[in-house]
């Protein structure tokens, strides 16, 4: 069979499916190649997601393929340029993320420049503005042999710059799907790109700013206001990047995409799957007015406005219709055009009898019950890091509707090599409180006592601003934070684990809102709290010693009882019985029953505490608040009285005894350094630097107490 002839067997004519294969002597990226043979693939990823986009086109304005095209990544190594792309803004002019301006993005043609070895590269300029390459319309992105699938970022943003956001190696859009790959650093024997310059730099820094997937945002008006350049938009991140494939797309592709941007009547955008990820939360707006045909005259299009908008009532939305007392009106439709933020359109079967019902009482909701969109599946992938790298974010801030994704089987490897992502407590100097870097301890990242710096921290599942993320079998192995969720984000964790690192699961904020159906609830009753009854009980002791007791008394010293056999002061008796701590009470008392000539006594004594005087009056516990200046600094250290730096300085006059074991409980939970939480301390009372009754030092033992070891 002729070469040709195979070719035409082995080539999807509609783009369902694309193939990457960088090792094919075949393989390339140039505009006249679709990617769509065997025989002849795509070199690179980016060019292949580019080249899906346009398989989605089809003439005519919302009715572009959604969830059309399969790319399949043969084994080898693949490189991502994932820098930010350019920035549309007015005609063939375009804003760089270091704020400079330029209008170099030509339309595809046979000279074009998709080597990804040189900075000047036209695919990265597709980007998304924030960095990360944009998967469009749910396509799929499927390797063959998970572990000889190998891709590999360009662009690492600089972990010691702040004013150099966080970014991603892929963007996500509803429906995608990825399967059977690895992600790795940059490569350690090439560069990476680090700044919104075209600078080259060895990779062997932290890589924790870098996400291997996160949302592309569909929702958000593009806004940036950085060092770089303040610039606003009405146009979000996913609405210009189909305005630059239309762009590339022009008569020189011999596929052109019209009309080109701007224009009012762009003929490639956005479809409400790729942002409304799976379907709408379920909004219910009321009715003002509904019509079939222009309200005289019926026909089967329906047109509907509500009293307010309902966010995510977009072309291809599902709603049903209620309330509407007039027949061919109610029931479950799609929006065929969407007129403006209140007014929608949707076609009936037939055209209803009355053209201008009224509406009283009348609701449009979304429906929740959909499967028209999908989230984002990501299974059986691998992250191996050894710089940090973070491995997957669902930000619900960057899409509607449910913003949910899929993982299952993600296992991420997220080390970290990068010797200044960590400190170490200095246990020499813990009056100071102060911890060392790298400049004071050799190989910190390998100390098993050092600690990740806050900005250094990197995850491996995150979910936020309400999104919800399903994760099946994920195996997260050295990570600062294995999984989190932040301000209302939920996950559903299952048979999964955690390995190493530092912290396995972490939550921080709340949702700040309910959905609509879960807010009804009301209070019927209110039930107080019975109170508990206290009751008492009487606690055997220990024995009296009669003789001993006797004798002493009998040279005048009527005020004392000697306890049977206890004659040793380092090994004071048990105070511990059934249960109950002896003198633990406030008020507690020792009872003695007397019988004399047939007449039973009780004698009493209150248990009270030592404070060096010859009448305590301290019951159960002493008290005694640390003193805090005017700006709530409290005074410890170098800040009490006397600048001792062990020192503790009270508000009031205390009446600890030397030796005594004291705890320290703190209202924020927080505790000087060198102190630990729920540890028995030893009061530290004598010595020049405690003369003041108000100060105190802290001994660790009663020998160090007794020795004045602070």
């Amino acid at each position: 069979m002729g070469l040709s002839r195979l070719d035409n067997f082995l080539k999807s004519t509609r783009g369902t499916i694309l193939y990457v294969d960088p090792n094919s002597l075949d393989a390339t990226d140039s505009i006249e190649n679709k990617g769509n043979s065997l025989t002849r693939p795509f070199k690179t990823i980016q060019r292949a997601l580019i080249e899906s986009a346009r398989f989605s086109y089809q003439r005519g304005l919302d009715n572009d393929r959604f969830g059309n095209t399969t790319i399949l990544l043969y084994p080898g190594e693949h490189t991502v340029d994932n820098r930010p792309g350019l920035i549309p803004d007015g005609s063939n002019n375009y804003r760089l993320r270091n704020g400079s301006v330029t209008n170099d993005l030509p339309a595809f043609d046979l000279t074009s420049n998709f080597d990804l070895a040189s900075p000047t590269n036209e695919l990265h300029k597709l980007n998304s503005i924030h960095g990360g390459v944009i998967l469009p319309r749910g396509t799929s992105l499927v390797g063959l042999d998970l572990r000889k699938t190998k891709i590999r970022p360009k662009y690492v943003p600089d972990p010691e710059n702040d004013n150099i956001e966080r970014s991603s190696v892929f963007r996500v859009t509803g429906g995608c799907y990825l399967w059977q790959f690895s992600l790795f650093d940059g490569d350690p024997n090439g560069f990476v790109y680090k700044d919104y310059t075209t600078n080259n730099f060895v990779p062997n820094f932290s890589h924790h700013k870098l996400a291997c997937f996160e949302y592309a945002d569909g929702v958000n008006d593009v806004n940036i206001n950085d060092i770089f350049q303040t610039y606003s938009t009405n146009r979000t991140d996913l609405d210009m990047y189909y305005e630059k494939v239309g762009l590339v797309y022009g008569q020189s592709s011999g596929r052109p995409i019209e009309p080109d941007y701007p224009s009012a009547g762009l003929d490639i955008q956005p479809k409400i799957d790729e942002y409304r990820i799976v379907g709408s939360t379920g909004e219910s707006v009321g009715i003002s007015s509904i019509k079939a045909g222009d309200g005289t005259t019926a026909t089967n299009i329906i047109t509907v406005t509500t009293s307010t908008a309902a966010a995510g009532l977009d072309v291809d939305t599902p709603f049903r219709i209620t309330g509407i007392t007039a027949t061919g009106y109610s029931g479950q439709f799609v929006v065929s055009e969407k007129v403006s933020s209140t007014e929608v359109k949707y076609q009936v079967q037939n055209a209803p009898t009355n053209p201008l019902p009224t509406v009283t009482g009348s609701t449009l909701a979304l429906s929740s019950d959909t499967v028209t969109s999908a989230s984002p599946y990501i299974f059986n992938i691998s992250l191996r890091s050894v710089f940090g790298m973070c491995g997957m974010e669902a930000d619900g801030n960057k899409a509607t509707g449910f913003r949910s994704m899929v993982v299952a089987q993600f296992t991420g490897i997220g080390l970290q090599k990068d010797d200044n992502a960590f400190v170490k407590y200095n246990q020499a100097k813990p009056s100071t409180g102060t911890y060392d870097d790298k400049t004071s301890v050799d190989n910190i990242s390998n100390d098993s006592n050092a600690r990740y710096k806050p900005s250094y921290r990197n995850f491996h599942v995150k979910v936020s601003n309400n999104s919800f993320i399903q994760a099946v079998s994920i195996f997260a192995i050295g990570f600062s934070e294995h999984f989190v969720t932040e301000n209302g984000g939920d996950i559903s964790l299952t048979n999964s684990n955690s390995n190493f690192g530092a912290n396995a699961l972490t939550s921080v904020g709340f949702r700040t809102d309910t959905f609509s159906q879960d807010n009804q609830g009301y209070i019927t009753h209110i039930i107080p709290p019975k109170q508990v009854p206290l009751t008492e009980s009487s606690i055997e002791f220990s024995s009296i010693d009669v003789t001993q007791t006797d004798r002493v008394a009998g040279v005048g010293s009527t005020g004392n009882l000697y306890l049977y056999d206890q004659t040793n002061i380092d090994a004071p008796p048990e105070n511990v019985l059934e249960g109950f701590r002896v003198g633990a009470r406030t008020n507690d008392q020792l009872r003695l029953l007397v019988t004399q000539a047939g007449i039973v006594t009780e004698y009493t004594a209150r248990i009270v505490m030592p404070d060096g005087t010859d009448n305590p009056t301290y019951s159960a516990e002493k008290s005694f608040d640390v003193k805090r200046s005017a700006v709530g600094v409290n005074s410890i250290g170098t800040y009490s009285d006397g600048g001792d730096g062990n020192q503790i300085t009270f508000t009031t006059p205390h009446n600890f005894v030397n030796g005594e074991t004291v705890r320290i409980i703190s209202d924020t939970g927080q505790l000087p350094d060198g102190l630990s939480p729920n540890v028995v301390a030893f009061a530290i009372t004598t010595g020049s630097s405690v003369t003041k009754n108000t100060n105190i030092k802290l001994a660790k033992t009663l020998n160090e107490a007794i020795n004045g070891t602070a």
